[in-house]
């Protein structure tokens, strides 16, 4: 449609390849297991992992914010990947293996 579009228009679309703060993000997420959890204090863990469970995204990115500002930045930002896609059946299942210590 888009080039369909373009030449009844003439217009010539200018295509790049984003590797800034999505690439980044995309191999944050894909590096955050269970172990790098684990580095959380259990409370913690367990309160993202209730939050979670209840869908409460406002309760879980301020417990991210709280991840992002005591503990591991990247770690955050791979949560927030997750959370941030609804991706909660992941998330559920990486907190669930990180609280059986």
């Amino acid at each position: 449609m888009l080039e369909k579009i373009g030449q009844l228009l003439h217009v010539v679309y200018d295509y790049r390849e984003t590797s800034g703060s999505n690439g980044q993000l995309a191999g944050e997420v894909a590096n955050l297991d269970a172990e790098m959890l684990r580095r959380l204090p259990l409370d913690l863990l367990e309160r993202l992992r209730e939050a979670t469970q209840n869908g409460n995204k406002k309760s879980l990115d301020a417990l991210i914010q709280t991840v992002s500002a005591s503990h591991n930045a990247g770690c955050a930002h791979a949560l927030w990947g997750l959370a941030d896609k609804y991706e909660y059946d992941a998330l559920t299942r990486l907190l669930d293996e990180a609280c059986r210590r």
